[in-house]
């Protein structure tokens, strides 16, 4: 009776649903790693600052769990990082934030209830 009730989902489910954690959490970890490449070859105070703040945002929101917050902060990067992408074509840095935004975007979107 209480099976009908409240269907429990299947392993494969629960294993497709986890996965923006360790995604997210991978991500900010390459932006705030790329942001202090930025800093150490072109001492790009904006680099480090940009990277290592919404990397962290990005490994914390995907530690705890906060798919809102992972959203927020992945359009924001895709907003700052996409036109760069576009305009010059350059895959670093521009081109790797733009698909790991668009990536943890699309992942932790799905999630908002």
């Amino acid at each position: 009776w209480l099976k009908h009730r409240h269907p429990q989902p299947s392993p494969r489910a629960a294993v497709r649903l986890n996965m923006e954690v360790p995604v997210t959490i991978g991500a900010g970890a390459l932006v705030a790693v790329g942001g202090i490449i930025g800093f150490a070859k072109k001492k790009s105070k904006a680099s480090l600052i940009a990277g290592g703040l919404s990397g962290l945002a990005l490994m914390v929101s995907g530690a705890t769990d906060r798919p809102r917050m992972a959203t927020l902060v992945s359009a924001l990067l895709l907003l700052m990082m996409g036109p760069s992408f576009v305009k010059t074509g350059k895959v670093m840095p521009a081109g790797m934030v733009t698909v790991l935004s668009l990536i943890t975007l699309l992942m932790n979107g799905r999630k908002i209830e």
